[in-house]
């Protein structure tokens, strides 16, 4: 038993396993003053630049990385990346994210937020460091020892320090090999179970997107819409703009908040992610300061419609009904919020705006270079077209979909459930083989 401040970490010392410090087993090595990185450094091919946001499952995406100069790449020949190379994210949201190099496509470097660990010779394998530092105890640790306020990280000195257990190299590859299978079979299942939830959405989609566009009676007569990609709608409906059924667009406040969820009885800042789910979230919020004065007028409330003004060209104009709130949260900078007036259920609205006639619109007309950042200005999104039944009519649609999407909402959070429980059984799998406490040999005969 090892411990560190108030921290106890635990590994079980069977027969021929030793305990011992990360940095005797695996050199860890990583890049400074990447950030000063110049613009004409970045080029469309050679030598590959990796950053955590090219992690894809645990491995590295190589199609989406960058390319720098072959200058560049030379630079610092240590951290020239390998096969068998383990990463991690040092600092930042991601930090303690993982990708374990199987195989490079051609020469390949890191940024300087990233940390690579090579094994000594004879000591240990990276795969099997890598199974430890997937486990509930180097993330424990890493809380413990992170810094920052806002924006945390930990130091590589660290990371060196954190004590392991390991056994015999012959004993390393048959826990590898066992955790490979056994995390293979498991994250194949939760692929499928993934999966189904995707073609869940997509039913949902198509229900709500017919409905809201033909109606619930397939005779009734049809005329055109007059737009390309909108065709045909309901005779007796109405094609008009956003703005003749929804009050004033306005857009909050965005001032510098701290990195946690306000508690209950503090004032909150949504964040954009709160519309990028099929409901309102307000868990996506971060906590106003208490020495800022929180501006009253832009409090969130039930029957507000939501909508995001900025964020990726696929999530931004994402609208949100609030049906129910916690007091005190705020509207942000990067949310629009309206209402719908006498003309439109607020609920139908949102389907509308969530709709693909919809979402072809705010896209077209989204800006910015930046595919991360697109935003939509508010004259787009009042002069949007939206497809309006009589409001009897849209209140019997909505009768008609609540119970089939409660149906398909209630299958997905099942679904949900049983990955989570998959993801727990593996990060006990792998805690128990890499501290001993279970014998994979009897597993692998």
């Amino acid at each position: 038993m090892t411990t560190s401040g108030d921290q106890v970490w635990e590994f079980s010392l069977r027969q021929g396993w030793v305990r011992i410090k990360l940095k005797y087993v695996a050199s860890l090595k990583g890049r400074l003053g990447w950030q000063n990185l110049r613009a004409d450094e970045y080029t469309n091919e050679g030598p590959f630049l990796v950053t955590s946001e090219h992690f894809r499952d645990d491995m590295v995406d190589w199609d989406r990385c960058h390319h720098v100069t072959q200058e560049r790449y030379e630079m610092a020949p240590e951290i020239q990346l390998r096969p068998e190379d383990l990463l991690m994210m040092k600092d930042g949201a991601a930090m303690g994210k993982l990708a374990y190099i199987n195989a490079i496509p051609g020469p390949a470097c890191l940024n300087s937020h990233l940390l690579l660990f090579r094994p000594s010779k004879g000591r240990c394998l990276n795969r099997f460091v890598y199974f430890i530092l997937l486990t509930p105890l180097f993330h424990s640790f890493m809380r413990q020892r992170r810094t920052g306020t806002t924006f945390y990280g930990i130091t590589q000195e660290s990371i060196e320090n954190f004590p392991i257990s390991i056994p015999s190299v012959f004993a390393q590859m048959q826990i590898v090999q066992y955790l490979d299978c056994k995390t293979t079979e498991i994250d194949d299942l939760i692929s499928k179970k993934r999966r189904m939830i995707d073609l869940l959405h997509e039913k949902r989609q198509a229900l709500i997107s017919e409905v809201i566009t033909k109606g619930l009676d397939p005779d009734v007569p049809m005329k055109a819409s007059d737009t390309d990609w909108m065709g045909v709608v309901p005779s007796h409906w109405s094609v008009e703009r956003l703005k003749y059924s929804t009050t004033r667009i306005e857009q909050g406040w965005s001032p510098q908040c701290e990195s946690r969820p306000a508690d209950p009885e503090e004032w909150g800042v949504l964040k954009v992610g709160c519309v990028n789910g099929e409901d309102f979230n307000p868990e996506e919020q971060k906590a106003l300061p208490s020495s800022l004065e929180p501006i009253e007028e832009y409090e969130i409330r039930s029957g507000d419609i939501l909508m995001s003004r900025g964020n990726t060209r696929e999530l931004v104009g994402s609208a949100a009904l609030v049906k129910r709130v916690r007091p005190r949260l705020l509207l942000c900078d990067l949310l629009y919020r309206f209402r719908s007036n006498r003309r439109a259920e607020p609920e139908f609205l949102v389907h509308s705006l969530r709709s693909p006639h919809a979402r072809f619109q705010i896209e077209r007309e989204a800006t910015g270079t930046s595919s991360s950042m697109k935003k939509v200005g508010q004259e787009t999104i009042r002069e949007l077209l939206v497809c309006l039944p009589p409001l009897p009519e849209q209140r019997v649609i909505l009768q008609h979909l609540r119970p089939e999407l409660d149906r398909i909402k209630l299958i997905t959070k099942v679904i949900h459930e049983q990955i989570n429980k998959l993801r727990e059984y593996r990060q006990t799998l792998i805690s128990a083989a890499v501290t001993g406490k279970i014998d994979v040999t009897q597993e692998i005969k």
